[in-house]
């Protein structure tokens, strides 16, 4: 099927568009035109992509560095190490020399968030004159913002895509992760990732449907679509987002059909909604409130912000160094980064407003307060208790963000959240000076027990424990000793007291050994399933052809591995430390013919990204691509925009560095083996 076909084709799309009906409108159109069916699609992005710039550009070949070429080497041979800009097009062509310029401007644009605008500036055309002046590339005619948008930077977002499909060829335990958003124009868009076991994360694309009910049917649509796209349920082991409505049921629905896919929400969203609940008691809400009104105030009076700052200045403080931090409505724990940074500088505010430095003369609420010592003495106390209270909570979700991050870490940040409360509300000498009274206590240890009850207990899986118990940093940890559970009591309890922690045939922690092996078999009987489902792209394929000939061997080889593993036999005695990576160590394991079938699920496991903050960082890059001066543009324009940005910001050449947040899993190892020998419970 050709071009042609695209142009004749007829259907219930009523898109149309003013101009000649040229390839690359209609390929642009055509590409994700909901009433195509997808082989055409497929067809028409793969055609856009050959009409990429990254397809006959040299990648890695940067235009050289230096002044323009005198008219005395105006002509040059092809050898000569010159700028692109300068080589002669007897050599090079005009249009090969066209397309290495352009292909520069599009990742300035892409890239770095230059307006595509700017292209029609007669400073820029100025601009391109000049680079070619009196040169063999003189004859180069600046490309218009329209071809660069509709044109262009489409094409190469297809090209993108096209790499994107060879890098995951041969990637399996993919996380896919999705989110909604909107724009200014005003649409709405629904972005999806894909995220590798080895934590590279690309940015798929961005389905916009401003004018459908984004309902779960309509989510279960996008998954599908993004899963079938990059090879069908077999190679992903996880969908994940926050937990609205729509996005649940549509997780939901699809898991249900494909059993093999694991259901896992945003772990970030989580502990921000437990800050969110702890922001509303009665206690705690005013002083909020004021924080805000205050900060608002002195972000926007510079009069007020100048004498401030100049204050700061003079006292010589490092704590005061650092600015005011407003209330922001998509950041994870805003409220504690803004009271946060309010600590050094409220008494100080204080005496300026005394003094009569700052004069509140706009606002009576925060002129009221400042004037009142005993307001400000009780919102300081009121704040001391919020930031002791939420602080951990805060940091340990902002290390969740982290790409490295994987679902035992989410069940040791909750450990960890009741191991440093505990400590809190059991130091009477702390409480005292906090000033906490005992209904204060228990209205966190509703809210944390309550909340860690629903992410962790009621979980649609149970992989967050069965990883921490099969994370090889904590595996027969002394911490499990007591087998946790998030029941709602008058007390900090999260455990269920149990026997000795040795004994039912030599198992270790026999009651965790349960609980983890219950989710294992429920996970290996939907991949020795998959076996018939999907025959050689099943995860267990391989195993299933070259060691295991039946489903019952294949079986009874993970019956036995598990055993060995809760008995701390061989060969999973050795290599664990605090500083080993889970699913490195795994993965190892694989290798193992003792080890490999147990190890094959939990590779899967460990593979999963517990977080959608690839969404997140999406949006927030469509926000700065999104300007007020640029709200015209549609979503169309800036998936492509940002699509091609990533690509070339991280893929090309790829940067992967894996972070590493160790330190703060060991700090977090050195506070749970401190209680160890003890319950957690926190009253």
């Amino acid at each position: 099927m050709g071009f042609k076909d695209f142009v004749k084709a007829e259907g219930p799309c009523n898109f149309k568009r003013i101009g000649n009906a040229d390839q690359a409108h209609i390929l642009t159109h055509a590409k994700q035109c909901r009433h195509l069916p997808r082989n055409l699609k497929v067809i028409a992005s793969d055609a856009a992509a050959d009409s990429g710039l990254g397809v006959n550009v040299k990648k890695g070949g940067p235009v050289a560095s230096g002044n323009a070429v005198p008219k005395s080497a105006s002509v040059s041979t092809p050898s000569s190490s010159q700028s692109k800009l300068t080589h002669d097009f007897t050599a090079q062509g005009k249009k090969g020399v066209a397309d290495e310029i352009n292909y520069r401007i599009m990742q300035l644009i892409c890239c770095d968030g230059i307006p595509p605008h700017i292209l029609d500036s007669p400073r820029w055309k100025n601009l391109m004159e000049y680079c070619c002046r009196n040169g063999p590339n003189c004859t180069y005619t600046p490309v218009s913002s329209s071809l660069m948008a509709t044109s262009i930077i489409p094409n190469e977002a297809s090209l993108v895509q096209k790499l994107t499909l060879e890098q995951l060829r041969n990637e399996w335990n993919l996380t896919v992760t999705f989110d909604g958003g909107s724009i200014r124009k005003p649409q709405s868009v629904y972005t999806t990732h894909i995220t590798t076991e080895d934590r590279i994360t690309y940015f798929w694309n961005g389905n916009e449907a401003s004018d459908r009910s984004h309902d779960a049917e309509y989510v279960n649509k996008v998954i599908d679509k993004t899963v079938t796209a990059v090879g069908g349920p077999s190679k992903v082991a996880s969908l994940n987002s926050d937990n609205t409505g729509n996005v649940r049921k549509g997780r939901q629905d699809y898991t249900l059909v494909h059993s093999t896919v694991l259901n896992t929400r945003d772990s970030p969203h989580a502990f921000h909604n437990t800050i969110g609940e702890i922001n509303k008691l009665s206690w705690i809400q005013p002083m909020i409130s004021m924080a805000a009104k205050v900060i608002k105030y002195l972000r926007k009076s510079n009069i007020s912000s100048s004498a401030l700052k100049k204050d700061a200045a003079e006292s010589c403080k490092l704590e005061r160094s650092k600015g005011l931090i407003s209330v922001g409505g998509t950041r994870f724990a805003t409220h504690y980064s803004s009271l946060a940074s309010l600590e050094p500088h409220l008494r100080a505010i204080q005496r300026l407003v005394e003094n009569g430095t700052i004069e509140i003369k706009a606002n009576k609420t925060v002129k009221s307060f400042f004037t009142s010592r005993s307001d400000v003495n009780t919102f300081e106390i009121t704040r001391y208790q919020y930031l002791a209270i939420v602080g951990p909570i805060a940091r340990l979700l902002w290390s969740l963000e982290s790409t490295v991050a994987n679902a035992a870490d989410v069940y040791v940040f909750w450990l960890a959240i009741a191991a440093t409360l505990k400590n809190l509300f059991s130091d009477e000498q702390a409480v005292s000076k906090l000033g906490l009274t005992s209904e204060c206590i228990q209205d966190i240890i509703r809210i944390v027990n309550k909340r860690y009850k629903d992410f962790i207990d009621d979980s649609p899986t149970d992989i967050y424990f069965s990883a921490f118990y099969l994370d090889p940093r904590f595996a027969h940890s002394n911490i499990l000793k007591t087998l946790t559970t998030g029941s709602t009591t008058t007390g900090f309890t999260i455990h269920v007291p149990t026997a000795s922690s040795t004994n039912n045939n030599g198992i270790l922690h026999p009651k965790a050994f349960q609980r983890a092996k219950t989710f294992l078999k429920t996970v290996l009987q939907n991949e020795v399933d998959a076996l018939s489902k999907y025959g050689d792209k099943a995860l267990l394929h391989n195993l299933f052809q070259t060691r295991y000939h039946r489903k019952d061997e294949l079986v009874e080889a993970f019956k036995s591995q598990l055993l060995a593993f809760g008995r701390n036999q061989f060969p999973f005695k050795s290599g664990r430390n605090q500083d080993t990576d889970p699913l490195k160590w795994w993965k190892h394991l694989t290798q193992d013919e003792n080890a490999d079938v147990l190890a094959t699920i939990n590779v899967k496991i460990f593979a999963v990204l517990p977080n959608s903050m690839p969404d997140e960082r999406t949006v927030s890059e469509f926000t700065r691509q999104n300007s007020a001066l640029r709200g015209n543009q549609s979503v169309s324009t800036l998936v492509d925009i940002v699509q091609v940005g990533q690509w070339y910001k991280v893929h090309s050449p790829r940067v992967c560095s894996r972070c590493s947040h160790q330190l703060v899993l060991t700090d977090i190892c050195r506070l749970l083996e401190s209680l160890s020998n003890h319950h957690v419970d926190l009253l």
